[in-house]
């Protein structure tokens, strides 16, 4: 029992293991992974170089219609991403959009959304200047406000 075990590669007392000629599960046919081909590491094969194909998963080539009929299930970008889903902003729990912030607002809408932070009539009046100053056309919404009130 013992021969058959030091054959059958079990240990005799004493015995040295023989050392492996070659590996068994050698790579058969010089087979190669997609995943070996780049090396495993992302951005080693230069992406700029070769063609793409099929219709990109945002289709910012093409503007997003006014109205979205219910059947049409293209990504305009408009959408959320997994991490929006997960942890969604103050902003979209109040079911307000991008557009909402970026919609061209009278003095008065504005002085209105943002009258709960108790600005005095003098800082809004600077703000609001600001505001102003950053379109060519004088145009305010929600977002030049803020950005104007940051800076």
């Amino acid at each position: 029992s013992s021969g058959i075990n030091a054959e059958y590669g079990g240990a005799k007392e004493g015995a040295v293991a023989p050392e492996r000629t070659r590996q068994i599960d050698g790579n058969i046919g010089d087979h190669q992974t997609s995943a070996s081909v780049i090396n495993a590491v992302a951005g080693m094969t230069p992406t700029h170089s070769s063609r793409s194909f099929g219709v990109p998963t945002i289709r910012s080539d093409l503007p997003a219609p006014r109205i979205k009929r219910v059947g049409d299930n293209t990504n305009y970008g408009e959408q959320s991403d997994v991490y929006g889903l997960v942890n969604p902003s103050i902003y979209t729990t109040r079911n307000l959009t991008e557009r909402d912030f970026l919609q061209v607002r009278s003095r008065d809408q504005i002085r209105g959304i943002f009258a709960s932070m108790g600005i005095s009539d003098e800082r809004f009046a600077d703000v609001w200047q600001r505001a102003e100053g950053m379109n060519e056309d004088g145009l305010v919404s929600v977002d030049s406000f803020m950005t104007a009130m940051r800076g």
